[in-house]
């Protein structure tokens, strides 16, 4: 009988042994969709109709243009507009960006440590100063096309940014998103994200007014094709219950029955009551101890 004991000992130790549960790392990266639009969209809304007005009612105003289709557009600040009004601290337009990603795939049980937005730069402008590049949240009309009045559909909470002077002109930018900007990620449905200038987003103008300039940030959109699209990575862990199959053909005849019943039983005690209750109920039951 102790022979038989030691036996069914070493078979319960071996599945002590086993993980309750495994951590898996995984990646995911999304896309806008290019034209035609399928579920999510990317482009520019913006306001410029050349006569200039106060930095606040530029910043309020409901919008002018849109366009979705557009290969390369970005944030935008300028003066540029009729000459004899566009008088000092006063400004002709604003750009911002609409960023829709599809992310409804990703599973329930992702616990969503890390995300970046990268854009692949293009080009920039200081004329105005050096604004950084905010990412923010956004709420257009629509999940597949932009309209002017998307200009007014961007919140005020920056998710991330990066800086002027940090922001290549040739190749991808990452921004790594904040808590806030995690949160807005959606596990069902479209992740929305505005890009605006930082005197945009803090209303706060602090560079240099000159008559006609123009400061910007400049990268590519979904319709510039594969390589060069805004993207969304996402970082997150799953946990999973590993499903543990024990058999116990080799416990002498005496508790051979007991043995495969209870082995059998044991995953299902260590998901449900954890290791230390379920080693204690199997103790008990079997009469180990």
């Amino acid at each position: 009988m102790i022979k038989q004991k030691i036996i069914l000992v070493s078979v319960v130790i071996v599945c002590l042994a086993l993980p309750t549960s495994l951590v898996l790392a995984e990646e995911f990266i999304f896309y806008p969709d290019a034209d035609p639009e399928i579920t999510s969209v990317d482009g520019t809304a913006y306001y410029w109709i050349g006569i200039c007005d106060t930095w606040e009612n530029i910043r309020n105003k409901e919008g002018s243009n849109s366009d979705d289709i557009a290969v390369e557009m970005g944030i935008n600040v300028n003066s540029v507009g009729v000459p004899e009004n566009c008088t000092e601290n006063n400004f002709a337009g604003c750009g911002r960006i609409i960023l829709l990603f599809d992310t409804s795939v990703l599973p329930d049980e992702c616990n969503i440590n890390s995300a970046s937005i990268f854009l692949y730069g293009t080009g920039k402008q200081s004329g105005l100063g050096k604004p950084d590049l905010h990412i923010a949240s956004a709420t257009p009309t629509s999940n597949t096309s932009l309209i002017t009045s998307d200009y007014s559909q961007v919140g005020i909470i920056s998710f991330g940014n990066i800086a002027y002077d940090d922001f290549l002109t040739t190749g991808y930018n990452e921004i790594s998103l904040n808590s806030s900007g995690i949160a807005n990620i959606s596990k069902t449905g479209i992740s929305k994200f505005s890009g605006q200038s930082s005197w945009d987003i803090n209303n706060n103008f602090t560079g240099i007014w000159v008559e006609q300039g123009t400061s910007d940030i400049k990268f590519y959109l979904a319709d510039k094709g594969v390589g060069y699209k805004p993207k969304l990575v996402v970082n997150c862990e799953e946990v999973k219950i590993p499903i543990v199959s024990v058999t116990s053909t080799f416990v002498p005849d005496s508790l051979a029955y007991t043995g495969r019943f209870f082995t059998d039983l044991y995953p299902l005690i260590i998901m449900v009551l954890g290791l230390p209750v379920g080693f204690f109920v199997l103790k008990r039951v079997i009469g180990l101890f």
